[in-house]
């Protein structure tokens, strides 16, 4: 007897079989080797290094790779591990220099050259990973410089591998009137540039915070290579919060994290590691996965706002790629000349995303989606977003019940763009949350803040001036100050739909006006709404 076959299952073996030999072609790397892309073959390399040379060439070891620099230019190199086992191959550029990427971590590896007649391998340099933090001797050891007056000034900090950061440091008034509650914002924008300070910097300024702005390597002034919120840069931003909270001048030695969009993401990589000096972070306009939500949404890939930021960080990644860095190497500044000589490892961004157009957790999967590690945050959050973001779009949410390390997450979701978040809808709630956290102060907003903000605003986030003016609960004892923080809702709506509103606050069971503050006379109740659904406030 002859049995149907359905067209579609026949469509479905086709497409099959055609797709086997593109998956295969998936699997890259040398044979014999456990490669970067994280595939294991079942035949590896070995090498006998019996008779190996002594390398002149210098290895570095990193969080999660390795770094060779003063080798011959268009080499090839190979990096071994404790069992003399080839677990990566790359080639040198021009100037001698290679880095090797997603190492696993672990110590003894050296870097061997083999032309034909001469053998030679390097020392054994350790490679950590996101939890090998060096001893607090080595922050506290670190000044940071805040100039002749005392007020703030602009340097380098070092990291754990020895890359060099630059940074701005501003202080509310001399270092010896301190110490000032701080707040760092750390990104691969421009927080380091002196004359040109991020709009969360900015605005902390006027509340009275000390601030930092740091670049992460490859990026301005700062040493390394760049690829995006790779391990190295994540550990960065441990190093960058524990060397600014050894200073002498910074509040209870403890440190915030602002900034919105990048310096919001950089939060979330760097409160992951769990630095013991960061006390709280308040990132705004981020997304929950960099993949799925903004690079291929839908599966497909964003020609709009991902691809332009990806060629903008390319570019800028270039030596002396950041106007501001260029300048400052033309007037002198010898440090960050020697800190772009790496940035010809910086890898393709737009190659990178062209080889990877399927999830793949060891490229472009887990380590580049928040949701999948805010369960490690320990410390107070803020978040803020908008519904309707252009950019990264309104995804982020869906990370929300994923912060489970924390017992105080505040989530205050707006109608608007990308910039809203920093505007006067969420602008009171972000102010009271660093209040209370970092300043260790009942929330309360000075007045004379309070005047320049609506024009800082319009200039440095986009968002149009107002009126509106911020307004926050004044708890007048300790105890209330507690049950306040113990009340207080963790999710806010400001100027968003019924509908949204609907999903992130209970239905009340009545409603009726407050006394006027002006006339004193309580007014008329409104009649009990018979329907379970919130009205827009």
């Amino acid at each position: 007897m002859t049995r149907f076959r359905s067209p579609f299952r026949l469509s479905a073996l086709l497409l099959l079989a055609l797709a086997l030999p593109v998956f295969a072609g998936c699997s890259s790397g040398d044979s014999g080797s456990d490669n970067a892309d994280g595939n294991e073959d079942t035949d590896v390399e070995t090498i006998d290094l019996g008779d190996a040379g002594t390398a002149a060439y210098s290895v570095t070891g990193g969080t999660e790779q390795v770094t060779v620099t003063e080798a011959d230019p268009n080499t090839e190199l190979q990096l071994a591990n404790t069992s003399d086992e080839v677990v990566d191959t790359g080639t040198t550029d021009d100037a001698g220099q290679l880095i090797f990427r997603r190492v696993e971590p672990g110590d003894g590896y050296v870097v061997v050259a083999d032309d034909g007649e001469n053998l030679t391998a390097s020392e054994p340099t350790d490679v950590g990973g996101l939890d090998d933090a060096p001893d607090e001797a080595f922050y506290a050891d670190q000044q940071i410089n805040i100039g002749d007056d005392g007020t703030g000034g602009y340097g380098y900090l070092e990291t754990r591998d020895g890359t060099l950061l630059s940074y701005t440091a501003t202080l509310p008034g001399p270092a010896e009137d301190g110490p000032y509650p701080t707040v760092v914002e750390y990104s691969g924008y421009d927080p380091a540039n002196p004359d040109s300070p991020q709009p969360s910097t900015q605005i902390s300024q006027l509340l009275g915070y000390a601030t930092v702005g740091v670049n992460m390597r490859g990026t301005g002034c700062s040493g390394g290579s760049f690829l995006f919120q790779e391990a190295a840069q994540v550990t960065d931003g441990y190093d960058a919060v524990e060397v600014v909270a050894a200073q002498p001048w910074v509040l209870d030695n403890e440190v915030g994290l602002v900034g919105l969009s990048y310096p919001g993401l950089t939060q979330l990589w760097t409160a992951q590691t769990n630095p013991p000096s960061l006390n709280a972070i308040a990132p705004l306009s981020v997304i929950d996965d960099t993949y799925r939500s903004t690079l291929f949404p839908g599966g497909i890939f964003n020609t709009g706002f991902a691809k332009d930021w990806a060629e903008e960080r390319q570019e800028q990644g270039e030596p002396g790629g950041q106007e501001w860095a260029a300048t400052r190497i033309e007037e002198g500044d010898t440090v960050c000349d020697e800190n772009q000589a790496l940035r010809s490892q910086n890898p393709d961004l737009l190659e990178m995303v062209s080889e990877n157009q399927f999830y793949n957790d060891e490229t472009l999967g887990d380590a580049y989606a928040p949701i999948t590690f805010v369960d490690e945050i320990d410390v107070p959050v803020f978040i803020a977003g908008a519904w309707q973001d252009e950019q990264t779009g309104g995804h982020w949410p869906a990370m929300l019940p994923n912060f489970t390390g924390t017992d105080q997450l505040h989530a205050t979701f707006v109608n608007g763009t990308h910039p809203d978040p920093l505007g006067p809808a969420s602008f009171s709630r972000w102010v009271e949350f660093l209040s209370f956290y970092v300043k260790k102060e009942i929330p309360s907003i000075d007045p004379s803040s309070r005047r320049p903000a609506p024009r800082s605003w319009a200039t440095k986030s986009g968002v149009p001036a107002t009126s509106r003016s911020p307004t926050s609960a004044s708890p007048s004892t300790t105890a209330t100050r507690r049950r306040s923080r113990r009340t207080r809702p963790k999710s806010r709506c400001a100027s968003c739909s019924r509908a949204a509103q609907a999903a992130t606050r209970p239905a009340p069971r009545s409603r009726r006006s407050m006394p006027s503050s002006t006339t004193g006379r309580f007014p008329r109740p409104r009649p009990r709404r018979t329907t379970s659904a919130p009205t827009a406030r």
